[in-house]
Order: C-alpha cells, then sequence, then structure tokens
C-alpha cells in the first residue's frame, strides 16, 4: 500500500492473506475487522464440505454427522480462539476445497481447474504448489487406469502406454500452460520463497511422535486408497477421481504437519482428515453392500452408527474445551461481541507514539524493534524498513545487527520496547545517543 513492489514484501504466508489484511486498510476499517474475514472462511467451509458430501457420498445421512464433527474438531477442540492464529484458518490451511470444487463438478481436464492452480500458484504460492503435484499425481492415476483397463486391447503395451499417455497430454495442455505461465509470473513477482527459506534452517521443526495421532491417519490414508483401487469399477466415474484427488490433497496438506509436527496442527488440518475418513467410511459401506446386497439396510445402520460414535468420542474428548468455549460464546453473545478487541487500543498506541516523538520530533525514519511493530508502524503511519517484517521473522542475529547499523548511518532511529530482543547485538550497534522513554529505549547517531 506504501508504493514498494511484491518482491521487496517479505510475506511468510504467501499473499493471499496480505492482500485481505490490504483491502481492510486500504477501506481505513478497524484492524479487527479483518477476523470477519476469517469467521466467514468457517462457515463457507463447513457449509461448502456438507453440501459437495450430500452429492459425493452414495450414504447421504453420513454428511450431517461430518458437519457435526467439523464443527466439534475444528472450531472447539482446539485450546485456543479460532481466529487467535489467523494463519491457520481455513483461508490459509483449507484451499484445497477450492481446487476440489471444479474438478468434481466439471471434471479434472476442465480449463478452469488449471485456472484455479494457477491462482493458488500466484497468490498462494507454498501450498499451490503442494495442490499442483496433487493434481499431477490424480493425472497419473487417472492414465494409469485407463492403461489397466485397455491393456487387454491388441496394441503392445508400449504402443498402448505411449498413445494413452499423448491423449492425456491432449486432454490436459491448457491446464498445463496455464500453470506453468503462472508459475513462471509467480518467480517474476516474487524474489524468494520465505517457507522454503524456513525448512532449510529448520526452525521450529519438530518430529513427530511415536505416539502422535498421525499415525492413525496413516493407516486411513492407506486403507481410502486400497478401497478406492478396489471400487473403481463400482463407483462412478466422478466419485472415483474426487475420492483420489481427495486422497492425495490430505497427504499434500499432511506437509504442513511434518514441517512442524505439534499434536495441535492436526486439529488445525482436521477439515480435510474428517472429509477423507468419512468418504472412506461411504465406500466401505459401499464395498460391503455390492458383496451381500441383501445386508445393505444392515450396512446402512452399522455405518451410520459408526458415525454417531465418532461424533460421541470427539465430544468426550474435548469435553472440557467444549465446555468453557460455550460458556465464553454465551459471554460474548450477551454482549453482542462478535469480534475479539484488539488489547492494544487505538488511543494507548497513539499515546505511546506521541511520547515516542517528544524525542525523535516529526522524523519519518523510525525502526522498531518490537514484538508489537506492525502496530507502531500502522498507527504512527510510518514505512516499515527492511524485508523482513515484522522484526520477529529476522533468523540471523548478524544479518539482523547489519541492516540496523545501516539504518543508524542513515540517520534512522531505533526504538525498542523490550531491551531482551537485542541485548546481544546491543555491543556491536553504532549509536551515539540513547534516551529512554518510559519502558522505551531510543537509539541513534
Amino acid at each position: 500500500l506504501n508504493g514498494a513492489s511484491l518482491s521487496e514484501v517479505y510475506l511468510q504466508y504467501d499473499l493471499f492473506l496480505s492482500l485481505l489484511a490490504a483491502i481492510t486498510f486500504f477501506f481505513h476499517l478497524d484492524v479487527d475487522t479483518i477476523q470477519v474475514f476469517g469467521q466467514t472462511s468457517f462457515f463457507l467451509l463447513f457449509l461448502g464440505i456438507f453440501l459437495l458430501a450430500r452429492k459425493l457420498f452414495l450414504n447421504k445421512n453420513l454428511a450431517p454427522f461430518l458437519l457435526i464433527s467439523l464443527i466439534l474438531v475444528r472450531i472447539y477442540g482446539g485450546p485456543e480462539e479460532p481466529l487467535a492464529c489467523f494463519q491457520v484458518t481455513p483461508l490459509r490451511l483449507d484451499l484445497w476445497f477450492l481446487i476440489l470444487l471444479p474438478v468434481y463438478f466439471k471434471g479434472p481436464h476442465h480449463w478452469l481447474s488449471g485456472l484455479v492452480l494457477g491462482l493458488m500458484l500466484i497468490i498462494h504460492r507454498n501450498f499451490g504448489i503442494i495442490y499442483l503435484a496433487a493434481y499431477c499425481q490424480l493425472l497419473a492415476t487417472l492414465l494409469i487406469l485407463d492403461y489397466g483397463a485397455r491393456q487387454h486391447s491388441a496394441e503392445s503395451k508400449l504402443t498402448l502406454l505411449k498413445k494413452l499417455t499423448v491423449d492425456h497430454l491432449h486432454y490436459n495442455w491448457k491446464n498445463l500452460l496455464a500453470v506453468c505461465a503462472a508459475y513462471a509470473c509467480s518467480n517474476v513477482i516474487f524474489s524468494g520463497n520465505s517457507a522454503f527459506r524456513y525448512q532449510k534452517i529448520g526452525v521450529g521443526f519438530m518430529q513427530i511422535a511415536t505416539n502422535s495421532f498421525y499415525w492413525y491417519l496413516a493407516i486411513l490414508l492407506t486403507l481410502t486408497m486400497v478401497i478406492l483401487v478396489k471400487m473403481r469399477t463400482k463407483i462412478s466415474h466422478k466419485q472415483l477421481v474426487c475420492g483420489f484427488f481427495l486422497l492425495y490433497l490430505t497427504i499434500g496438506n499432511s506437509l504442513y504437519f511434518f514441517g512442524r509436527s505439534h499434536e495441535n496442527n492436526i486439529l488445525n488440518l482436521s477439515a480435510i482428515f474428517l472429509f477423507l475418513f468419512f468418504l472412506t467410511l461411504d465406500l466401505m459401506q459401499h464395498a460391503t453392500t455390492c458383496e451381500q446386497p441383501a445386508k445393505s439396510a444392515l450396512y446402512d445402520k452399522s455405518t451410520l452408527t459408526v458415525a454417531l460414535g465418532v461424533v460421541i468420542l470427539i465430544a468426550l474428548s474435548y469435553g472440557d474445551v467444549i465446555t468453557d468455549k460455550v460458556a465464553v460464546q454465551r459471554q460474548n453473545f450477551q454482549k453482542s461481541q462478535f469480534i475479539y478487541p484488539n488489547q492494544l487500543t487505538q488511543s494507548a498506541m497513539e499515546r505511546n507514539i506521541n511520547g515516542i516523538r517528544s524525542i525523535i520530533g516529526d522524523s519519518s525514519k523510525v525502526y522498531f524493534v518490537s514484538e508489537l511493530d506492525f502496530f507502531y508502524y500502522y498507527y504512527g503511519r510510518y514505512e516499515q524498513s527492511g524485508y523482513y517484517n515484522p522484526f520477529l521473522s529476522w533468523t540471523f542475529s548478524d544479518d539482523m545487527t547489519k541492516f540496523i547499523n545501516d539504518l543508524l548511518a542513515k540517520g534512522y532511529y531505533i526504538v525498542v520496547d523490550k531491551p531482551a530482543l537485542i541485548q546481544e547485538a546491543m555491543p556491536d550497534l553504532h549509536y551515539s545517543n540513547l534516551k529512554n522513554y518510559e519502558n522505551y529505549a531510543i537509539f541513534w547517531q
């Protein structure tokens, strides 16, 4: 918004979330208003999955159980308010649903699938790459299935494989062209990839615990693959394609958990896990019914009993958290409070900024060393300096020290609200003036 090119902007969570913030600031809305985007995303995701499940599932009665499970786990299961960490809302972790929709309704070869993937590579780059990989896996699977269905033809196996490969490339040339163009465009617009940088350094990475719940999900992924292969001729092509794609998207989304394997991230990713679980449950019922059609009513009741048992198990597992959150929701509803107000009120921030200005004057050259640096820049109407914003996104202290020294040499004021954030670098900083204001330390040359 201040005129910096996207290549100069640090985007830890890619462009999409920052675009939502930019919309909020462009229309001069309160900072807390951005929570509405997150709330809306939960509503649309739950509604969308429910409606798609009603179309996709052979047993339509499973869809309500899926919806209830989604709400219980995604909203109530976590220790915090779902919007407390905006980067784990559906706006970042569940955009897989947007690419699943065109594949289901239009088919995997339709140009709309390529368009959505291309847009994701630009505005949602890291997950866009993951979803593109899942899409390529889907296309490869369809080619293999097509080959398997025709391998008894008169043509040689090699000739048949070459012919089918050419045919499938012809089906998808528009999509492949779209994603290649989008990827090239993304490389031109953005200077680097912060996620790959953090992956290389290994900041915050954790191993998957030996008692992690994810090992059960690994069994689910395997079971789903086996059932889809077994049922490939007994369900519609649309269901088969959507089933395989949902499976590959689930594996792809799991990379988020693999990176920082905290159990809470399973809850953050739970929407796609639950969707896949109920789809697998639906396919298992259909598989058994195909083998023993006379017992279809019994299998239907058994499946719904399992679904009900899952809901009850979730409710019991998170009972205390659900109770606490419902109590808070009741209080908020009584106060007509639907957005959590920021603890940093604008008046308090402006008072602090006025105090800082009593020392630095009207200078626009200010750099804040703070966990709250964004709010200082925003309410003080200062332009942010450097690539790494917020300040806590600096990884190497030597690079940070050099950067701050360069700012000091250019006449910048450095404002620190927590000395511990910069204490180790202080001996290496080149400044000649230091003043204290309440909890702030301000130094300059």
